[in-house]
């Protein structure tokens, strides 16, 4: 049977054993980084959901943008509706006071012309 070493004199042998008790040593420091190391990947594992939770989040903060985008453009598209129908009454409005002021006018000349037909009327009969 083959043990994969061969029997080796007192000082091989000694030698040998303190090679295996070294390399058991470093294997154990080997499985100890493989342990740190899988803790590492676990903290990136949490990170990584961390970053999917914030992405949701932003996405879901995109959308309600989005809605608020669109009830502020139809809002504003009320409002701007409101604006134009209320500028066109005070048009209308001022159009209104500028006839009266000329009918005024006119019938103030009216009023001054049969006023001054009345004076000279009764100026003759007296």
């Amino acid at each position: 049977m083959y043990t994969g070493v061969r029997m080796a004199e007192p000082q091989q042998q000694g030698l040998l054993e303190f090679l295996q008790e070294h390399f058991t040593k470093i294997d154990q420091r080997f499985d100890g980084i493989d342990q740190r190391f899988a803790r590492v990947d676990q903290r990136f594992d949490e990170i990584d959901q961390r970053f999917a939770r914030v992405d949701q989040r932003f996405d879901g903060i995109d959308r309600e943008f989005g809605v608020l985008r669109k009830e502020m453009k139809e809002e504003f598209a009320r409002v701007d509706d409101r604006i134009n129908t209320l500028a066109a009454h005070v048009d209308d409005f001022v159009q209104l006071h500028q006839k009266v002021d000329i009918e005024l006018a006119a019938l103030r000349a009216l009023y001054d012309q049969l006023t001054a037909r009345v004076a000279r009327l009764e100026g003759q009969r007296a």
